[in-house]
């Protein structure tokens, strides 16, 4: 089959479903027509800026959008945090205890790296140290938070006989 001058064909999708169309005359590129026309490096199928897409069918630029743009530190395609650069497109940075930032999996973090101040130097909390306190401590064989006998840990922080 032999193709109309000028012989472009044209693929759209839209709703999920792909059209074809044989351009049979020259047309003039149309921004806002759901066509990626020569000269554009994108169309919505509108003329609004702001959504991605200007109102000259040139993408503007976005976090997420693979490409770092003025006002980010980095930009990896998604906006998914924890793979080290975040939403906003700025550097993840591993979490620092003792600059006073509760960050990552700090439980505290009181702006110093001292122990015996209700945050240690590790940034967890410091707990009293006694049966009760949730936390297995020194001759204790267990400790489940609370002082209630036969729940398998006793009030003395030992383990009840079943």
């Amino acid at each position: 089959m032999a193709l109309a001058e000028p012989g472009r064909v044209k693929l759209v999708i839209a709703c999920g479903v792909l059209l074809v169309s044989v351009v049979t005359r020259a047309e003039a590129p149309t921004c806002g027509n759901h066509i990626v026309d020569p000269g554009e490096s994108c169309d919505d199928g509108n003329q609004t800026p702001g959504d991605g897409c200007d109102a000259t069918c040139h993408r503007e630029p976005a976090c997420g959008d693979g490409t770092v743009d003025s006002g980010e530190e980095c930009d990896d395609g998604n906006h998914v945090n924890g793979d080290g650069c975040d939403d906003h497109c700025r550097q993840e940075r591993a979490p620092v205890c003792g600059n006073g930032i509760k960050e990552g999996d700090e439980e505290c973090d009181d702006g110093n790296r001292l122990d015996g101040d209700s945050c240690d130097s590790t940034c967890h909390l410091e707990h009293a140290c006694c049966c009760g306190n949730g936390r297995i401590d020194p001759g204790e064989e267990c400790d489940d938070g609370n002082d209630i006998n036969n729940d398998g840990c006793s009030a003395g922080c030992k383990i009840d006989p079943m």
